[in-house]
Parts: structure tokens; sequence; C-alpha cells
């Protein structure tokens, strides 16, 4: 798989603490706490290359300035593909643009349309014809990235427990 955009790179191993402390900022500038389901760093460290999916990272020079992490759900109960009524030898087509956070400083650049883009280039060059996402509801700096970037409303749903999502898909 190769990056087109130069400000965009594969995390490493290395990167989980940084990719940990931004979703930290995130969580502390967001109006409501429900807007954002933080990840734990193994989570985060799971998704640095492997078979559970990898994390894109938005350079400015040496400055980590915003990420996105993809999962592989598979054939995993949690495939959002479900909500599509895919059938089970089509949910490994479905990949999952999960946590994702821009800095402060650098919002309003439509930096996370660029990640969005650059995962759909990787995932359909990996064989994926579903892109799917969660946001809540009231997040339209997430909702309007992902429409920008061919994203469709699915429904709204409580998941995660109890806490209100829109489901987004993108067919490849």
């Amino acid at each position: 798989m190769q990056i087109r955009n130069p400000n965009i790179r594969f995390a490493e191993y290395a990167d989980a603490e940084i990719i940990r402390h931004m979703m930290e900022i995130a969580v502390s500038r967001l109006p409501s706490r429900d807007w954002y389901l933080d990840d734990n760093i193994d989570y985060i460290s799971r998704h640095t290359g492997g078979p559970e999916g990898y994390t894109l990272i938005w350079q400015d020079g040496c400055r980590s300035a915003a990420f996105l992490l993809i999962h592989h759900p598979g054939l995993s109960e949690e495939n959002l593909g479900r909500y599509l009524s895919l059938p089970d030898e089509e949910l490994p087509a479905v990949s999952h643009m999960e946590s994702a956070c821009v800095l402060p400083e650098y919002q309003g650049r439509h930096i996370l349309s660029q990640l969005l883009s650059e995962a759909a280039l990787l995932e359909k060059g990996r064989g994926c014809r579903y892109l799917m996402a969660t946001i809540h509801p009231d997040n339209l700096f997430s909702k309007n990235s992902h429409l920008r970037c061919g994203f469709e409303e699915l429904m709204t749903v409580r998941k995660y427990g109890d806490w209100m999502r829109t489901i987004m898909v993108k067919r490849l």
C-alpha cells in the first residue's frame, strides 16, 4: 500500500502514545463527553500495522497533527456492514474509519477529509468495497468531513452501550 499525500504517513508502534495524547486533547475540548469514544493504548497499538488495521498520521513537518485509525472488522459481530444486511461472505470487504482527531490549531484545513480520502484509496486497493464509520449525531465537524468525502448517512442508532451514533457508509 502506497500513500499519495506527502503529509500523510503510516503510524508505527512508537506513535501509539502520541495518538493517545491527541485523543485526550480531543476529548478535553468537546462540548459533550459522548461525542468521542477514545481508545486505550493497547487498541491503538494493534492498529499500527497488522491484520486488525492501521493508522494514518497527518504530519506538519516533524509534528504529528492528526490521525485516522482504520479497523478491519472481518466477520466480527461489531462489523458495521451488518447494518447494510451484507451476507457473511461480504463482511470482510468492510473497513471501519474509527477514531480520528485533528489538533485544535490545525482544524479548518480539511485534514480529516485528506485522511479519509487517502484511506479510501488504500482500502479500495486492498479490495474493500465499503467504508463505514460512526459519528455522534451532533458532531457536525466530523459528519461534514465524511459527507465531503462521499459518505452517506445510513441511520442513527444506540451503540457502544447507550451512545447515540449516526452510521455513515461510502461504497467504493
